[in-house]
This record gives C-alpha cells, sequence and structure tokens, in this order.
C-alpha cells in the first residue's frame, strides 16, 4: 500500500490562544471535533507536510476543512491571516467562512478564503504598481471576445488551413475562443504545442496502425495508407494554425485594454515566476494552504499553487477531493491532478469512507455505477478501497432503490409529479426534502408546469438569454422605434404598431384596430387623388390628435393622446439624455416598471430587466459616449452571433421541490430523488475534439462516457432515503427511446427493485392545464427564493440601515428588488471625487506643499472613469466644479495633516456584531499623536451642517443619519485589535464650499451609551429584514416608493438621493 499511517494525536486545547484570537469562543468547535470519526480526526490532526483527502460523498469533506483550519489557529502559533483556503465556486467559500463564524465569530473574517480567480484578483488589486501594464483593463464580453477574433480570422491568407472562402467564420470563432480558454487555464506554452505536434507527426510514420496489415484493393500488406496519414496531417495543421492565432489574440486584448478570467491567474502566475522576492512575499504570508474540491483544478490553478508552497520541500498543503466526482472536465478541470499531486509531493493519503447521507442500499447501488470507470485511483493507489459505508441515520434503511419504465414521457412526468402529491399531502414530507433532477435544463418545463398546476411549492433555476426573453424584445421594440430617423415617422409605424399591442400598454386591440384601419382608407384615398403622402398620414401624428381620433371612432383617445404625447417628448429628450437615462424614463413613461411590480411573476421580470440594465451600465463604462444606435447595432450583432446575455433565472422558494440538472445538484442532499429521463438520447454526450492535439497533451483517453457516469454517480449519492431512477419507452414524439448506458450497467443488480408502469387516459390530463392569468395585486412581498438569495449575502452598511430606518418600503425595492436606475451625476462625481483624494493623499502629497497639476491630473482621471455618468454638458460642469472645490479644499486643510502620522484610505471592513454581519468602507482613519481620528468626506451640499450631525434628541430620536454613520464606523473598528479603544474622534469633511463660500467641518464625539444604543438599532433592523418587515412605508408625499404604491406613477428624478451610498458602491465594486 502506498498509505503512511501516522498516530492519531490528539489536539491540544489552546484555549487562551483561542481567546486571544476571537471574543466570542463558544464550546461548538469542541462539540463538533468530538462527533468525528478516527479519520475525520486524522485529518484535522495532520496540520504539517502535504496531505491528500480522498473524500466520498457525504463523508463531511467540508466539516473537516472547517475544523482543521480551527485546529492550525489553536495549536499551529501563526494567525488566521496566514491561512488560505481555495475552493472552486464563490458558494463554497461563502459556505466555508459561514461554518468558520459558526465556531469562531469574527476571525472567520481573518482567513483568506477565495475562489482562485477571487485570489488572483485580490493580489493584483493589492499590488497595482505590480501589474501597471493591465490596472485599465476591463472584462472582455462575449460580443468584444467574438468581434477581437473575428477581426483575426479576417485576415487569414488563403494558403492558411483555417482560411474558408466563404468569410463565414461563426463555427471556428467558437471553437477559438474554446480552444484559447484552454491554451490560459491549462498554462499551455503554445510554442511546446507545436513542438510536440512535429515529434506526433514523424511517430505517426512509425505507428504500425498506418501499415496494411492485409492486401486491401490496390494496396499490399505493409503499404503505408498514406490517406489516413493526410488526414491526421490536416488535423494537425489546423491545430498550429490556431495557436499561431493565439499571440495575435493576446496582442489584440491588451491592445483593447480587455481580459477574460483566465488572464486573471496568468498575470499572477508570470509575476511569481519573474519575481522571487514578490513570490516570496505571499509564501511567507499563507504558511497554509487549503485545497477544496481538488478534483475539479485545471492546470493553470495547479501552477499557481505549486508556486506558492515551492519554497518548501514538504509544503502544508491539505487537498481535498474525489475522482469520481469530477464533473467539470469540460471547463478544464483534471481528475489526474489528484495522481499527479500524490507523485510529485508523496503526501499523507487519507481515506474518508464513512457515509453519513445515504443507505446502504443507495451506496451500493452507486458503487456498482461508478466501478465501471477506468480512470479512478483505486487503478493508480494499490490497496485503495473507495467503497462507501453507511454511518449515518439512514444506514440500516432496508428500502431498495427503484428502477423504473414508463411506457411514455407523459406518464413518466405524471406518475412522478402524482407520487411527489402523495408524499407531501398523505405523509406530510417536507417538499424541500424532494428532488428531481435532470440531464438537461429543458426537461424540467413540463414538470414544473404541472407541480404548480398541483399547487405543490417548487424550486428551480435555469440559464437562459435574456435577449430572447418576449419582455424584453417588447422594451427593444421601443428602443428601435427611437431609433428610426425622426424625419421618416411613416417608417416607424409597423414598429409602433408591435409596440401597442406590448402587454404593458393599456390600449386595446380594438382601437389598434381602428386607427389602424382609419390610416389605411385615409392611404388609399390619397393614392388615389394622386396627392402625396403627407406626415399626418403617420400613426404617431394620428395619436397625437384628439380630434382626429374622435372622428376615426377611437374610444381611449384621451389615454392614445396621453402615450402620444410621451412619444413625442421623449423624441425631444433623446439626444439630452445618456442613453441608460432614457432606458429608465422609458421605463417609466410607459409604465413598463408599474406593470412588472404588479404582475405575479415581477421576481422573474426584475431579474431579467436588471442584468439587461446591469450590461448597459457596463457598455457605457466602456463607452461612455455610446448612442442608441451604438447599443442596437451592438445587441444585433450578439443575436446574429448567438451570443446571449446569460441569466441564471429562480422561480418558487427553497421551502419548495428542487427542479435541477445534475451538475447543480452537487453539493446537496435530499430524502427523496427522482432522476428522470435517463435514456440513452438523453445521455448521449459527443466529446467532439475541435482541434487536434499531441498525444502529450490530451487530458484522457476515457472520454465522455466516464465523465457522464461521474455525473450519474453524483446524482444517485444525492439521495438519502429513497432515490427512483426512471426512463420511457417513448419520448414526447413517440419516438421508442431505450434506457442509458449507465441504467443498463445497474438493471440486475439485487440493490434494485424493477417497476413497469403504464399509462392510461387520465395520466396524460396535466396537458389540459394553461398558464395562469395574472392580475393586478395590492403590495406583495417577494418570494422566499429571491429573499433568501438576497439575505444569505446582505451585510448591513450604515447607508443600507439609513435606507431601511427612513422607509422599510423604499429599502425593499431598492435593496432587495433592485428595480433598475440610471448612473446619475451625483454619485460619479462623489466616486471621481473620492478616489482623487485617496490617490492624492496616499502618495504621501499631504506632507508636501499643495500640488495643484498633480491634483488635476488625478481628477480629470478619475473623472474619466465615471464619465458614463454624465452628459457631455454635466461632464464639462461637473469637472470645473470639482477642480475648484477640490483646490480649496486642501489648500485649507493641507498645512493642518501635515501632523499626522499615517493615514489609511479607503479602509474597507466586515465583522459580526451580535450576531449581524456588518460592513463598511471608512474614507480615512488618520493615525495622530494621542491616537486615531475617522475621517469621512461628504460630497453634497454643505449647508445646515448641524441639522445634519445632530445627535439623539427628544424631537430626534433616531439622531441623524451622519450621527448614526459616525457611531457605526466606531463599531466597527472596535472589533479591530488595532483601533479597540484608540479612536479620539471622528471628523466629517464637506468638500463643497457652503453658501459663504467656506468649507465646513464637523466633530462628533462618540460614547459608550451611543454605541450600546446603535447596537440595539442594528440587531432590531436587521431582525426586521429578516422577517421581511417591509410596510407600511414611511408614508411621505416626497418618497418615491410610497408615491407609486398609492398611486402607480414613479418620479425618475433622484438627484437628492443619498450621496452616502458612494462608499457602498465603492466597497461592493472593489
Amino acid at each position: 500500500m502506498y498509505f503512511k499511517l501516522i498516530n492519531l494525536q490528539p489536539i491540544v486545547r489552546n484555549s487562551s490562544l483561542m481567546k486571544e484570537h476571537t471574543n466570542d469562543y463558544t464550546q461548538v468547535f469542541e462539540s463538533e471535533l468530538g462527533k468525528l470519526n478516527q479519520n475525520q480526526k486524522l485529518a484535522v490532526d495532520s496540520i504539517e507536510g502535504p496531505v491528500m483527502v480522498i473524500a466520498g460523498p457525504g463523508t463531511g469533506k467540508t466539516q473537516i476543512l472547517a475544523l482543521r483550519i480551527g485546529n492550525i489557529i489553536i495549536n499551529s502559533g501563526i494567525e488566521a491571516k496566514n491561512i488560505l483556503c481555495l475552493t472552486y465556486t464563490e458558494a463554497g467559500a461563502t459556505a466555508m467562512r459561514k461554518r468558520l463564524a459558526d465556531f469562531f465569530g469574527g476571525i472567520a473574517y481573518d482567513v483568506s478564503i477565495y475562489t482562485f480567480h477571487g485570489f488572483c484578483n485580490k493580489i493584483i488589486k493589492d499590488n497595482p504598481n505590480s501589474f501597471e501594464l493591465y490596472g485599465e483593463h476591463d472584462l472582455v464580453s462575449s460580443l468584444e471576445l467574438n468581434q477581437i477574433i473575428h477581426e483575426i480570422l479576417q485576415g487569414l491568407s488563403p494558403s492558411d488551413a483555417l482560411y474558408n472562402y466563404h468569410g463565414n467564420y461563426t463555427e471556428l470563432n467558437k471553437n477559438l475562443i474554446t480552444f484559447f480558454h484552454d491554451i490560459k487555464s491549462e498554462s499551455w506554452d503554445p510554442k511546446e504545442i507545436i513542438e510536440a505536434i512535429e515529434f506526433d507527426i514523424n511517430n505517426l510514420k512509425l505507428d504500425p496502425d498506418y501499415y496494411y496489415k492485409r492486401k486491401s484493393g490496390i494496396y499490399n500488406k505493409g503499404d503505408f495508407k498514406e490517406s489516413a496519414f493526410k488526414e491526421q496531417v490536416d488535423k494537425f495543421e489546423r491545430t498550429k494554425s490556431a495557436l499561431k492565432l493565439y499571440k495575435l489574440f493576446q496582442n489584440a486584448m491588451i491592445k483593447n485594454n480587455r481580459y477574460d478570467y483566465d488572464d486573471l491567474i496568468q498575470w499572477v502566475i508570470k509575476k511569481f515566476i519573474n519575481d522571487d522576492s514578490f513570490l516570496g512575499k505571499y509564501q511567507e504570508l499563507y504558511q497554509y494552504i487549503l485545497i477544496d474540491e481538488f478534483q475539479d483544478t485545471n492546470g493553470s490553478q495547479n501552477e499557481l499553487v505549486s508556486l506558492l508552497v515551492s519554497y518548501w520541500d514538504q509544503p502544508n498543503i491539505f487537498v481535498v477531493g474525489d475522482d469520481d466526482q469530477a464533473i467539470y472536465r469540460f471547463q478544464g478541470a483534471n481528475v489526474r491532478n489528484m495522481i499527479d499531486f500524490k507523485n510529485k509531493y508523496n503526501p499523507e493519503i487519507i481515506l474518508l469512507k464513512e457515509n453519513y447521507r445515504s443507505s446502504q442500499a443507495i451506496l451500493d447501488l452507486s458503487g456498482c455505477s461508478i466501478r465501471n470507470n477506468k480512470e479512478r485511483l483505486i487503478n493508480e493507489l494499490e490497496g485503495l478501497d473507495k467503497d462507501l459505508i453507511a454511518a449515518g441515520t439512514y444506514s440500516k434503511l432496508v428500502s431498495k432503490p427503484e428502477y423504473i419504465t414508463y411506457s411514455d414521457v407523459k406518464t413518466e412526468i405524471y406518475e412522478t409529479v402524482n407520487y411527489i402529491d402523495q408524499l407531501i399531502k398523505n405523509h406530510k414530507v417536507p417538499a424541500k426534502e424532494i428532488a428531481i433532477l435532470f440531464r438537461k435544463n429543458i426537461d424540467a418545463i413540463p414538470y414544473a408546469k404541472l407541480l404548480q398546476a398541483k399547487q405543490i411549492p417548487i424550486f428551480a433555476s435555469k440559464e437562459i438569454n435574456v435577449l430572447d426573453d418576449p419582455l424584453l424584445l417588447q422594451i427593444l421594440n421601443i428602443l428601435k422605434y427611437f431609433e428610426q430617423d425622426i424625419n421618416d415617422p411613416l417608417g416607424s409605424d409597423l414598429l409602433l404598431y408591435q409596440i401597442l399591442h406590448s402587454i404593458f400598454i393599456p390600449i386595446s386591440t380594438i382601437d389598434i384596430g381602428i386607427m389602424a384601419l382609419h390610416l389605411r382608407n385615409k392611404k388609399t384615398n390619397s393614392t388615389l387623388s394622386n396627392d402625396k403622402v403627407i406626415l399626418n398620414d403617420s400613426l404617431i401624428m394620428l395619436m397625437n390628435n384628439c380630434e382626429a381620433l374622435t372622428d376615426a371612432g377611437v374610444l381611449q383617445v384621451l389615454e392614445i393622446y396621453g402615450l402620444a404625447q410621451k412619444i413625442l417628448v421623449l423624441g425631444k429628450e433623446r439626444s439630452l439624455l445618456t442613453t441608460q437615462m432614457f432606458l429608465e424614463k422609458i421605463l417609466y413613461d410607459f409604465n413598463i416598471l408599474q406593470f412588472i411590480l404588479n404582475h405575479a411573476n415581477r421576481d422573474q421580470y426584475l431579474q431579467i430587466l436588471n442584468t439587461f440594465f446591469e450590461f448597459i451600465k457596463n457598455e457605457s463604462v466602456k463607452n461612455p459616449k455610446i448612442t442608441l444606435e451604438q447599443l442596437l447595432t451592438m445587441i444585433r450583432q450578439m443575436q446574429d452571433n448567438n451570443i446571449g446575455l446569460p441569466l441564471m433565472l429562480f422561480s418558487g422558494g427553497r421551502h419548495g421541490v428542487h427542479l435541477g440538472t445534475l451538475h447543480s445538484a452537487k453539493g446537496l442532499e435530499f430524502d427523496y430523488v427522482f432522476m428522470v429521463s435517463n435514456t440513452e438520447r438523453n445521455w448521449n454526450t459527443t466529446n467532439r475534439q475541435n482541434f487536434k492535439l499531441p498525444s502529450k497533451y490530451v487530458k484522457s483517453d476515457s472520454g465522455s462516457d466516464e465523465d457522464a457516469r461521474r455525473l450519474f454517480y453524483v446524482g444517485t449519492t444525492r439521495a438519502r432515503k429513497v432515490l427512483k431512477l426512471s426512463y420511457s419507452l417513448q419520448d414526447g414524439n413517440k419516438n421508442e427511446s431505450i434506457p442509458s448506458r449507465y441504467m443498463g450497467e445497474i438493471q440486475h443488480i439485487p440493490e434494485m427493485e424493477r417497476l413497469k408502469i403504464d399509462g392510461t387516459n387520465d395520466t396524460i390530463s396535466y396537458t389540459l392545464f394553461e398558464e395562469m392569468s395574472y392580475v393586478k395585486k395590492e403590495f406583495v412581498k417577494i418570494d422566499q427564493l429571491r429573499f433568501d438569495t438576497f439575505f444569505e449575502n446582505f451585510q448591513l452598511t450604515t447607508t443600507s440601515m439609513d435606507k431601511y430606518l427612513k422607509c422599510p418600503l423604499a429599502f425593499y425595492y431598492e435593496k432587495v428588488l433592485r428595480v433598475p436606475s440610471g448612473r446619475s451625476p451625483h454619485m460619479g462625481f462623489g466616486n471621481a471625487i473620492h478616489h482623487t483624494l485617496q490617490f492624492y493623499l496616499d502618495d504621501q502629497f499631504y506632507k508636501q506643499e499643495f500640488q495643484e497639476e498633480k491634483l488635476i491630473s488625478i481628477f480629470n482621471s478619475k473623472m474619466a472613469i465615471y464619465k458614463s455618468h454624465f452628459t457631455e454638458k454635466q461632464f464639462e460642469t461637473y469637472t470645473h466644479e470639482g477642480i475648484r472645490s477640490l483646490s480649496g479644499f486642501l489648500k485649507k486643510y493641507l498645512p493642518e495633516w501635515k501632523s499626522v502620522l499615517k493615514m489609511d484610505m479607503e479602509y474597507k471592513i466586515k465583522n459580526l456584531y451580535r450576531g449581524v454581519p456588518i460592513a463598511g468602507q471608512i474614507d480615512r482613519i488618520d493615525e495622530i499623536s494621542n491616537g486615531y481620528r475617522v475621517i469621512d468626506y461628504k460630497t453634497g451640499k454643505a449647508d445646515n451642517i448641524s441639522e445634519k450631525t445632530r445627535g439623539r434628541s427628544e424631537k430626534l430620536p433616531l439622531g441623524s443619519d451622519y450621527f448614526r454613520q459616525m457611531i457605526f464606523y466606531r463599531l466597527l473598528l472596535d472589533a479591530q485589535i488595532q483601533y479597540s479603544g484608540k479612536v479620539v474622534s471622528g471628523l466629517f469633511h464637506f468638500v463643497n464650499q457652503d453658501k459663504k463660500g467656506e468649507y465646513q467641518t464637523r466633530e462628533i464625539q462618540v460614547t459608550q451609551e451611543d454605541k450600546l444604543w446603535l447596537g440595539d438599532m442594528i440587531v432590531d433592523v436587521y431582525s426586521k429584514i429578516k422577517n421581511q418587515v417591509f410596510e407600511p412605508g414611511c408614508g411621505s408625499s416626497e418618497c418615491i416608493w410610497c408615491t407609486y404604491v398609492n398611486s402607480g406613477s414613479l418620479p425618475i428624478d433622484q438627484s437628492n438621493a443619498e450621496e452616502d451610498a458612494i462608499n457602498d458602491e465603492l466597497m461592493l465594486n472593489d
């Protein structure tokens, strides 16, 4: 055996050290340690040297990772910040931190827990001077990526292996994007691949398979297979050509100031390789490295880790994974990584095979399936036995998994849903403990419809292309209408008719028909009399003429006239508004937002609308002057090239029956699992290789069958108590179906019970139900899923707390629903001011005489970043005002600040306060002779300062916003050892002058009583948000959301919005 057994040493509980690390240590950690089995304890205790844990499904790998981190903190003598834990997904990182928070409270936020991309992104942002070349790069969009490669392909010569005489490179474009991703994710060198190709081509001539073994036609035994050889060489030539294009692609990305996520890792790897001192800094920082889901890592991720631990012969690296659950090969994951890790580091190998999730019958069935794979660790490591042993609550359960054959797919759907209905209603099984898992997302649709028809709650997710959504297509029609030449209103009539049929336009189809008939008759008469068709013959002119509408017999005259007025005004305002502000105005003026918020399906619509709005915001950042025409041209290009605007759409709540793909079910578990549609057609996946790789670069010979079998294994191991596997003999088109090969491999095992169910006329009754008709409702809160998704990552900031205190209803719409709003000039100006002060003072210029040229240079560069917030005129005005205000501000205060010992800028901080996750970003913390001073810049009006900073009183029991803000910052800092009890004052600096032309400053003194008072408020507000207490609103006539709920109208002028939100935006975007 390859295993090195080590003595199990008990963990030394150093309680004094623990208390030093956390003020809220409980017995939870001790309790969880006591629940571990022997091998789990071994994994937790083995904190020195390389360790690889092979952890099957349900064996508690996430728990041991968290406990092992705790053990390192307690017994290694290092700080939490010296531990690095890398996970495969953001969800995994969040789950890990939450688990650590349960053990140690605030110390969980000191442990470095990231995804690989998140980790590299942090390194780059923490070291801007080391990554200057990439500092101004933006993430490339799918369209930009497509355009960059398309431009390269247009330059191919006719002699190139990839040249297409028709010039149609759509498919090749897509294939190259995938290939270039593989090159980066695997850290391949194109030159070395080309050399390997030449080596393979030469070896083909020595390969006996390329020589005839017997006489065949005109060829004799021993003749060389020239055509077969040429076919392989041609494939290799295509690969060589693609590899040569890779350098052009990288240069084009740099030229266009763009990067993709793979570049983040490559940039850091390159820096580590070329700068020993830079690498050494991070080697010294991270003394212990842990990696979750190691089977899902790729080549570049492994190279990154290898560099981090390269200083030590026996590094403290701990990896956890399961080769049998490697289901992300299509994203670059390589199951061979676990084998390579063993060969490179000779680690302690610990096997976890006690499963605490499923019954033994389910585990035996799963094992029978996965044993058909050849690429497994058990075939590489002598003596390894991975057969899982049931050790949990359901270990003795005798119920056998079921293998069900249905006569047709309708019967499969009906009987599955009917069985679930009985489980919930007759056996009181919670819906959330039931899952229906699919190979493909589209198979979930009929199940979701039938479950909803039976009023069974569901929880489903699917990825959609926002640009295909019917509602968004109607909005795009409106944008296209305004794109038309204003001098050609007749040419826009067709679009306007389509717009009038939109579901959010309250115009009857009768009136639309009347207007169409009226105009048609008028045009016919004009043509017969040889009169020139005049402007008044257009639909918009008819809609704008009450008399003509009345004469035509229209019923909704005033409604139609009002809509026409809005359209004409919007047409005039278009040139005065940024593209995103124009879209926002359309959302309100056409009552689209009102329609969505009143719709029973509003959560889905809001997700779609937010995704589209964020797309426009991002494009506006890249091109602040983007016009409506440019935006629509971009969207047309995306549609033409099948480039989507993806959105993971959620429906239902977490209390419902889970509908999801097998990939999405990884990491989940349920009492009852139904794996449906297990036909060969559904599971048949072709692993098409677009570019032939040389043999040394081929990841595996096992092919897609073994990948799919791992996915089947993951699905079966989601079940705790009951597992039902099914397929149908006929699909929806009555074509004959056969079971997948993975069903065939288990159909005769004794652990399986086989059933055959035929359909009846009753079983197809689900086809009779219709989509629900939605009606306008009063204010109804968001569904549980959307709220859970929001609250899961919600951190209370001073701005969000102020928003809730002012109006819970406004908090609901702006923070929870995130109703789209355009970037305002006030927000852009505030961001530019804050960033300018940060960069100017960061460079130690506060210790020197004022340098106006330096200030202007910095401010102009920051304003350029936020140019999409402004119109051209606004940009000019705000730039002038900003330079004037900042110059006077710094001239006044720089002499005072020379005595400051040190300034910390834009200080981000997160913590747990009495169980509440709180966060903030403090503009500046000054180290002064007697302690620390908190500085906050205000970029709003500098009038009524006393009111804005007023403390608690009988007339103002909550105090002012600014007063609460400074106390909030003190609570954040009190949890930091560096600042706790050492903050002596808090100052608000108003960067703009007041009416008298003076700069104002206000100091806030915070008492212990103030902190206790605000602490109670924090807990209370957080609790109310958690319990979704959002009504009634404030009731103010000036509150846009209370106005909306009461009247259905919503003004868009939010020029007086809280400028304090700037800090939140900076923190979230960083």
